[in-house]
């Protein structure tokens, strides 16, 4: 009994510092900016959101590094944002709740696109 309670203490240890560890390289993904800032390299927009109290112009862009994630994986992004480099597009649709609501320049309103990695 007591050998099981040992192993399952390590295993709750080693549970709680993977997600500890795991988390803030989950939050340093994603960065806010002011329309108009530059985009930095291996970023991509993600959202546009409203927001008066960060920037001037009312509203905030979201952006999610690229750079790091595996083949194979998917992100939905902002329309208007060029497919980067070793990425296929997957399809352009209409969101309401992401990269403006559906207003972007897209044909039809289209704003967001799913992209997949490929190497």
């Amino acid at each position: 009994m007591k050998r099981h309670l040992i192993r399952f203490t390590f295993l709750a240890v080693g549970c709680i510092l993977c997600v500890a560890i795991q988390a803030p390289a989950q939050v340093a993904g994603r960065q806010v900016l002011c329309p108009g800032d530059p985009i930095p390299a291996g970023w991509i927009k993600v959202d546009a959101r409203p927001d008066a109290s960060a920037c001037p112009a009312g509203e905030v862009w979201v952006v999610e590094t690229f750079t790091n994630k595996a083949p194979g994986s998917a992100m939905v992004v902002c329309a208007d944002q060029p497919t980067p480099g070793g990425w296929e597009t997957l399809g352009i649709a209409t969101s309401t709740g992401q990269c403006g609501g559906g207003t972007g320049a897209g044909a039809g309103g289209d704003n967001v696109k799913s992209i997949r990695r490929l190497v």
